[in-house]
């Protein structure tokens, strides 16, 4: 076991550039590899008001933790879809600054993490890893796996 980091430098992409091309392996993430996963926990930073309320329409639970509000959603396939078409703001960048995925027993699979800067696949085998090594490659994202030594 261990886990895969991926790493889309976005702060080097011209500001002009549409969703799509920023974060390219986007709609690929969700609808291969959010499947496991039951719930999401979504942070943003407190004067991000707008996405914030976008959000209430779908979270079952919402918290304030210092200057972050977390919001917990119920991953199922509207769900999935709105994230897939509806996570760009008017600047055609990444809505959300986290985005973690949990599955039915609550353990944590998937980390999107500051604006989609780096995305973690957590609890992978290096079989499991290499189809999303391959994504991530297909869309010139740099990414790798990290074996965890204490297994």
């Amino acid at each position: 076991m261990g886990y895969l980091k991926a790493t889309n430098d976005v702060r080097h992409k011209s500001d002009t550039l549409p969703f799509k091309k920023r974060y390219p392996f986007w709609q690929e993430l969700w609808e291969v590899y959010s499947g496991p996963y039951n719930e999401l926990q979504v942070q943003n930073w407190k004067e991000e008001s707008e996405e914030i309320q976008e959000l209430e329409q779908f979270s079952f639970s919402s918290q304030d933790e210092g200057l972050v509000k977390i919001q917990r959603v119920t991953l199922n396939d509207k769900i999935r879809d709105y994230f897939i078409h509806h996570s760009a703001d008017s600047k055609e960048q990444l809505k959300w600054f986290s985005i973690l995925f949990h599955d039915d027993h609550g353990i944590e699979g998937i980390e999107i993490r500051n604006y989609a800067e780096e995305i973690f696949f957590n609890q992978v085998t290096r079989e499991d890893a290499e189809p999303i090594l391959e994504m991530f490659k297909k869309y010139d994202t740099e990414a790798e796996f990290f074996p965890d030594d204490t297994d």
